[in-house]
Order: C-alpha cells, then sequence, then structure tokens
C-alpha cells in the first residue's frame, strides 16, 4: 500500500510538475498573443480611420476648382527649408511690431504629404500695445500656409512674451 502510494505521489508530482513547466509557458505565451492580437486590431482601426479620413479629403479635393488647386498647391513648398521658414516667420512678426527670440522645429516622420512640421516659436514685444492677435492673424494669412495650434501669453507693462505652436507645410 506504500508502495503504491508513493507511485501515486510521484505520478501526481510528475504531472504538477509537467503542467507547471509545460503548460505555463503556453499559456502566457497564449495571453501575449492575445495583447498582440488586440494591438493589430487597434492598428487596424486606426488605419481604417485613416484610410477614411484620405478617402474623403480626397473626395472633398477633387471637388476643388483647378484654381483653388493651384492655390494650395502653391502654399505648400516642394521641401523643408528652415532658413526660410525662420526668416518669413521673423519677417511677419518684425511687420507686427514683434521680435522673434527663439525658434525650434519638429519634423513629423511618415509618409503623409503633404508632410508637416511643428514650430514652437518664443516672441517679444515692448510696452502696453498687444500686437499678438495681430501677429497670430498675419501669420495665419502669410504666402505659406501656417496653423496657429497653441499660444502661451505672459503680459506685463513693460514686456509682453509669447509663446506659438505652429504647424506647417511642405510636400518632400
Amino acid at each position: 500500500m506504500k508502495k503504491d502510494s508513493l507511485i501515486v505521489f510521484t505520478v501526481l508530482l510528475l504531472t504538477l510538475l509537467l503542467t507547471f513547466f509545460y503548460l505555463a509557458p503556453l499559456i502566457q505565451e497564449d495571453n501575449e498573443m492575445d495583447l498582440n492580437v488586440e494591438q493589430q486590431a487597434r492598428l487596424l482601426d486606426k488605419s481604417r480611420e485613416d484610410l477614411n479620413t484620405a478617402t474623403m479629403m480626397k473626395n472633398e479635393y477633387d471637388k476643388m476648382t483647378e484654381q483653388d488647386k493651384e492655390r494650395y498647391a502653391h502654399l505648400i513648398p516642394e521641401h523643408l527649408d528652415q532658413q526660410s521658414l525662420i526668416n518669413e516667420i521673423s519677417s511677419i512678426a518684425q511687420a507686427q511690431g514683434v521680435l522673434l527670440s527663439a525658434i525650434s522645429f519638429s519634423k513629423t516622420t511618415g509618409t503623409d504629404i503633404p508632410r508637416k512640421v511643428s514650430i514652437l516659436a518664443n516672441f517679444s514685444s515692448v510696452g502696453e500695445n498687444n500686437p499678438i492677435i495681430h501677429l497670430m492673424s498675419a501669420l495665419e494669412h502669410a504666402q505659406r500656409l501656417f496653423l496657429v495650434k497653441n499660444i502661451s501669453l505672459n503680459l506685463n507693462k513693460t514686456r509682453n512674451d509669447y509663446t506659438l505652436t505652429l504647424e506647417s507645410y511642405y510636400k518632400q
């Protein structure tokens, strides 16, 4: 009887060890695969949304007149030329009585055309006059396509500081 109990105990122990060392990694792998499937499903949903957006935009573009297409094509330069971008922003700022004090760029990656560049620009002006509204309007109506995405203000009687986050576009 003792020998039978030992055999049963050994078989049970081997079964438990086999389950622990063989099945546990399989269960973990199955759980990881489930997570991967969920991630892939989210990516697929995002791709479908992007495709729907692109299709809608293409349909809107197809409805545009040739004149409007040429006008928009002119607003988006062929290449990102940071120096001309800085010069253009600085000129617009100076025309509004604002000094461009710092600028940084962040290009987006991907295959979207037109490509997007995010611009963080710091401006300042002196005096009680607050030309920020004129600056934003001038940027939004510039030859190049600029979108003002965010603004931060620090206003006082002697000096006004502004930080604008802009987006601009280029083709290649």
